[in-house]
């Protein structure tokens, strides 16, 4: 299946909407769309994954990466939404809490939010 990703500006953020399946064929074109948001758009990135059907490895990663480099700008990477087969990866890899989610008016969908942490930029 392909990778589908498009974005929309917010205020001081980019809510980069991503559909289809992220694995070892597709990784590389997410982490070209997210490195060129982060440098070009925004240093505040908001993957909204709700339509993401499958994430691997290499798909956590990307996250992982494009997290770490919105840090080194001062920026931050916040999920919007996480769908279900990316929750799950996400809690069983121990990332749901790494992860915060977006804050309030970044926020199109329901966020993925772990339990006891806060969903604000901090």
């Amino acid at each position: 299946m392909d990778l589908h990703i498009s974005s929309t500006d917010g205020a001081g953020f980019v809510v980069v909407q991503v559909a289809g399946q992220i694995d070892v064929a597709t990784s590389p074109q997410l982490v070209r769309y997210l490195r060129h948001a982060l440098l070009r758009q925004s240093p505040r990135v908001v993957p909204d994954l709700g339509q993401v059907t499958f994430i691997d490895a290499s798909g956590v990663r990307v996250l992982i990466r494009a997290r770490r480099q919105a840090e080194l700008i001062d920026g931050g990477l916040y999920l919007a939404d996480a769908s279900p087969p990316v929750r799950r990866v996400l809690q069983l890899t121990g990332m749901d809490t790494v992860f915060r989610a977006a804050p309030p008016p970044a926020r199109p969908v329901p966020a993925l939010t772990p339990a006891g942490h806060r969903s604000g930029p901090g």
